[in-house]
């Protein structure tokens, strides 16, 4: 982070994070106030680490880093991670995917996290998950340039959940015949919806429908790399988070803000090239892990029939030519032999 977003960022909060003088004791400056949850979310520092480094007490270093997240959310959330408002909102992050990653009418890609978290007091199994360890679910929804635009984050680790919203019906896409739905797009660990699209289950596949299993993954990835840079610029994410549930979720809503904030700031600092996943010209992904945990879920018995059409005709529409890519059988190709 530059010295000039530093500055922006405490301009921004500063009236809520200073505090007042008193006749015993000068209070700590909003900048430093700042600067010691900076610390604590970008290196994951221990509170102790912190209360020596910069020379103050363990529960004060709690309760700054606390209420600067919630400022952090509070303030930077209605610029930099509003969600989606409007049809011409979500069209605009439809036609960044279909520049970017050639999947028309996509309202974003979407996945689940789990943030490892200490066993909050009296809590039982409630937030222990299938993968044995305490955590919250991190759901979130991403554009085409690796911004959160959709975020819910606080629920225990062995829930999920997606939700409905107002998004622009179906149109035609030019050269294609049939009306196309606007969507989400997910991995098989979703359910097929009538506005969430995923992969074609299994390996005994047609050839189209590994082409569209394809095309859905370029799109798809957007989400994965979202949270891989999230968790490796962050490195707060990368250990158990001690704290109650409400705190790490304000911890985790501050580091999604800030994540879109300097995409948006001094993205090739925050992202140079070649920082996240890319594809080549064969289209074959260079793969980078992520410290958080996959959410899954059971996959769905059945589904909606016009789910299973809209996914149908996505299918039909990259295999025909006013859809396919010029490498895309190239790479199923090489995926099968």
């Amino acid at each position: 982070m530059t010295r000039n977003t530093f500055d922006y960022i405490l301009s921004k909060i500063k009236h809520r994070i200073e505090k007042q003088d008193t006749h015993l004791r000068e209070s700590i400056p909003a900048n430093m106030r700042l600067a010691v949850t900076l610390h604590y979310l970008a290196e994951g520092c221990s509170f102790n680490s912190i209360k020596y480094h910069w020379r103050i007490g363990k529960s004060t270093v709690s309760m700054i880093i606390h209420e600067t997240c919630n400022a952090l959310w509070d303030v930077l959330m209605p610029l930099y991670l509003k969600p989606p408002q409007t049809l011409d909102d979500w069209k605009g992050i439809a036609k960044g995917f279909e520049e970017h990653w050639n999947f028309p009418h996509c309202l974003g890609a979407i996945d689940g996290k789990h943030i490892r978290m200490q066993c909050p007091p009296a809590a039982g199994s409630e937030y222990y998950n299938y993968k044995e360890f305490h955590s919250l679910n991190l759901m979130a929804a991403c554009d085409a340039n690796l911004k959160f635009t959709l975020i819910d984050v606080g629920q225990a680790g062995r829930w999920s959940n997606a939700g409905t919203m107002a998004i622009p019906g179906d149109e035609h896409i030019q050269g294609y015949p049939n009306a196309l739905s606007y969507c989400f797009v997910g991995d098989e660990a979703f359910p097929l919806k009538t506005w969430l699209v995923r992969p074609f289950p299994g390996r005994a596949i047609t050839n189209q429908q590994r082409v569209y299993n394809y095309r859905l993954s370029r799109a798809r990835r957007t989400i994965e790399n979202a949270f891989g840079v999230l968790s490796s610029r962050w490195r707060v994410l990368q250990r158990t988070m001690i704290g109650q549930p409400e705190r790490v979720s304000t911890i985790v809503r501050a580091l999604c803000v800030l994540h879109n904030l300097l995409q948006s700031r001094e993205p090739a600092h925050y992202m140079p090239t070649g920082y996240t996943n890319t594809d080549d010209e064969l289209g074959l992904w260079r793969n980078s892990g992520t410290a958080l945990d996959e959410v899954r879920q059971p996959a769905p018995r059945n589904s909606a029939t016009y789910a299973i059409d809209m996914r149908n005709s996505f299918m039909q529409y990259f295999n025909c030519n006013s859809g396919r890519l010029d490498y895309q059988e190239h790479h199923v190709l090489h995926r099968t032999n």
